[in-house]
């Protein structure tokens, strides 16, 4: 290991296994991991994480930027802005209160109890459960399929894509398929927009799920999903197919 002191800054290079402490609201940068690292309860105003060879796993920050991801990230309460870019494995985001972005994200991404502005960009699958009430501008695009839970009663113009067979979408109890390639509809009385492009087909929804924090465990490391189907849906069986396994992708996660 070597240590270096410069340019006020201390920096640490190792060349095997590391387990370092720093102290809280120091300012805080990782870079150049060949294999998997973890990261938790970093107290400065940003965390700047780039080139991690394997898996990723950061936990209770305040802002964080990750870039060039050789695994997967799994991402467990940011308090402040998100922001992704060239994520090589599957991206798993939770309890993100500011702004989420992330781009080139190369596998599928899913993104729970978010409630900022969100933009994502995604080779794979795109599964976004969105928690508060008052929605904020979502930009998804997937080259697979999308899909988006929302709360009741809400107020957005929703614009979506795509390449598959339909939209499917169920708010208020009811359940419609949109063909055709295009469609936008106002949800409640219309707001920020929704847009959604998606290569495969979209689920839309205010029903089927709940997702909280297990308030008995320490840490706040624990969830667990409720999947509750409130909807009648008869021969719907492609929407109920693509949510569960949405839903299931989700749920492995935690």
């Amino acid at each position: 290991m070597c240590i270096r002191d410069s340019d006020d800054a201390l920096r640490i290079t190792c060349y095997a296994n590391l387990t370092l402490s720093v102290p809280n609201a120091i300012a805080t940068r990782v870079e150049k991991v060949g294999g998997m690292s973890v990261i938790r309860n970093i107290g400065c105003d940003e965390l700047y994480v780039q080139r991690v060879g394997g898996d990723l796993t950061i936990q209770n920050v305040n802002n964080l930027r990750i870039s060039r991801v050789g695994g997967g990230c799994q991402i467990m309460q940011v308090n402040g802005d998100l922001n992704a870019e060239r994520i090589s494995g599957s991206i798993f985001a939770s309890a993100v209160a500011g702004k989420v972005d992330f781009t080139s994200a190369r596998s599928d991404v899913s993104l729970v109890l978010a409630k900022g502005e969100t933009h994502i960009a995604a080779s794979g699958d795109v599964t976004m459960q969105y928690s508060s009430e008052t929605i904020e501008s979502i930009e998804l695009r997937s080259k697979g399929d999308i899909t988006l839970m929302l709360p009741k009663n809400v107020n957005a113009s929703l614009d979506a894509t795509f390449g598959g067979w339909d939209v499917i979408l169920t708010m208020d109890g009811k359940t419609n398929h949109y063909g055709g390639g295009h469609y936008n509809v106002e949800l409640g009385k219309g707001g920020e927009l929704i847009m959604l492009n998606a290569s495969g087909d979209i689920v839309v929804t205010d029903e089927h799920y709940e997702i909280k924090p297990n308030e008995g465990e320490p840490g706040g490391m624990n969830w667990f999903i409720n999947v509750d189907a409130d909807v009648d849906l008869g021969n719907l069986s492609n929407m109920e197919r693509k949510l569960q396994k949405a839903l299931e992708k989700v749920e492995k996660k935690f």
